[in-house]
């Protein structure tokens, strides 16, 4: 059921082609209110079904938010963000801090091959991408680079947020 709530494509789809059939009902039998109790369930149907998509938010995506509002907070050069939602366990914090320090990211893209799996019965997500960093040493002058990478994040749950517990990151051309 939750593709219910991950996309809306689907039931806008179903709403549309009910609506046609509706109409073309409606149309055929010359007027007849029946037609027009079947477009007025399938809208009220699949106006309820949107809504339910548009106020829940899953799992995955609540990752998938996690994910790029931590690009976002690249971006904006907010370790301490970064930092919030990494394990505080986590033996690579340091080096998070002094790539932080050293480089400059001015804008970060995950690619649209984004996708999260549940692994298992415990609360953790594993997300894999694409992703692209542009920046530089903050010493440079000469320009941006760009850095693209195939990224894996290990999530866990804890309370209502999904905090990083590693990572991996990888040539983004035959990682698999």
């Amino acid at each position: 059921m939750t593709w219910v709530a991950e996309n809306p494509f689907p039931i806008a789809m179903i709403g549309a082609l009910g609506v046609a059939i509706g109409i073309g009902g409606w149309l055929k039998t010359g007027g007849r209110r029946e037609p027009l109790y079947f477009l007025v369930a399938v809208v009220l149907i699949c106006g309820g079904g949107l809504l339910y998509e548009r106020l829940v938010t899953t799992d995955a995506e609540q990752v998938k938010n996690t994910l790029h509002m931590l690009a976002a907070a690249i971006e904006r050069d907010d370790l301490q963000t970064v930092l919030d939602n990494i394990d505080e366990a986590n033996r690579e914090r340091p080096t998070v801090e002094m790539m932080f320090r050293r480089f400059r990211v001015h804008r970060v893209k995950i690619k649209s091959n984004l996708e999260v799996e549940f692994p298992g019965q415990t609360p953790r997500a594993k997300a894999t991408f694409n992703a692209v960093a542009v920046g530089g040493p903050r010493s440079e002058t000469l320009g941006e680079h760009r850095y693209p990478q195939f990224v894996i994040v290990n999530f866990e749950k804890r309370g209502e947020r999904w905090i990083i517990i590693d990572w991996e990151l990888r040539r983004p051309i035959g990682h698999q």
